[in-house]
């Protein structure tokens, strides 16, 4: 019997060895073919774009072949599908943002994906506040004004938006400030603005990439960013925390990269440290920061605690305002 107990153990460990020097020679070859990025929206845009400047910096840093492809639709999840439902290998990788990881989580009713159990978070790169802006001859000089006059009457002063995301930011300010504005949407900055500085409309908000040419030139006037600390490329322009609401506490759009839950540990640790090189890079942060962007990095985790503390900011304001997809 101990001899035949002493076999057991050999074989077992001769098995484990085994085991362990073909996963380590799997992780020590990878990536031996293409890395494909998805990104859940079209070509040319602002996601598509920081996809594409960060996967080429790995890839060219590395000598690795990422392949961006751009699978558009259903508010992204045409693509988180995709990625959901991909081998956990390390070769199917999803460009992920705060509106398709988190918001709509808390949006959707049902969805063919669990967000927060089908994903493996590999890092949290970039986020981009937005900023609250007014027209160039506008009786607000801070965003304190705006507020102290909405105090006076509920929805007397109306705030425009280009997307559900940006909606939750005035609605967090609304809940900071103890007002009501009059919400406006809008399909984005091209439409909003002529109203803006026609007088249609008082406020608008967007992201810093797309207002801080309008913001420079003096079409518009900035009244505050919504991030925690100020924003590089807008040295100038107080956070909404300075204007006297630091409760206000902003979902800001952020970047990250994940893969399909079950994919390795060597495998999750390696593009981390790769992608967190690529926004550390200096000429990679200096294009992000000009951009309006802020470098974030660091340990998977954090990608995985952004997406649940704004899942549990957002949800409850989308249960508020009655804001359900089937």
């Amino acid at each position: 019997m101990v001899f035949i107990r002493a076999v057991r153990q050999f074989v077992k460990f001769v098995l484990l060895t085994v085991f362990s020097l073909s996963a380590f020679s799997a992780v020590a070859a990878y990536p031996d073919r293409a890395i494909k990025m998805v990104v859940p929206f079209p070509p040319g845009g602002g996601t598509d774009k920081l996809a594409r400047l960060v996967s080429k910096q790995v890839a060219d840093t590395n000598g690795w072949n990422i392949v961006v492809e751009n699978r558009p639709g259903a508010e992204g999840n045409i693509a988180l599908d995709a990625v959901a439902k991909a081998p956990a290998d390390g070769y199917t990788l999803l460009f992920g943002q705060l509106d398709n990881m988190s918001l709509n989580a808390a949006l959707f009713e049902k969805l063919p994906f669990d967000p927060f159990k089908d994903f493996r978070s590999i890092g949290l790169l970039v986020e981009s506040p937005s900023v609250f802006v007014v027209a160039k001859d506008s009786r607000f000089n801070s965003f304190d004004d705006a507020i102290q006059e909405a105090k006076k009457e509920p929805k007397a002063l109306s705030f425009a938006f280009p997307s559900t995301s940006t909606r939750m930011l005035v609605e967090l300010a609304q809940k900071a400030g103890g007002v009501q504005f009059l919400t406006v949407p809008y399909k984005g900055a091209a439409q909003a603005l002529p109203d803006l500085m026609g007088g249609h409309i008082q406020l608008y908000v967007g992201s810093t990439q797309t207002l801080q040419s309008h913001i420079k030139s003096g079409s518009v006037r900035a009244l505050a960013v919504t991030s925690k600390s100020r924003v590089n490329s807008l040295p100038d322009v107080p956070t909404v925390a300075e204007q006297g609401l630091p409760s206000f506490d902003a979902a800001n759009i952020w970047w990250g990269v994940a893969a399909p839950a079950g994919v390795s540990d060597e495998i999750v640790n390696l593009l981390n440290a790769k992608f967190n090189e690529a926004v550390n890079d200096p000429e990679i942060r200096q294009k992000i920061e000009a951009d309006g962007g802020l470098i974030l990095g660091g340990a998977p985790e954090e990608m995985t605690n952004a997406q649940k503390r704004d899942y549990d900011k957002l949800l409850p304001i989308i249960r508020d305002i009655g804001m359900k997809v089937d």
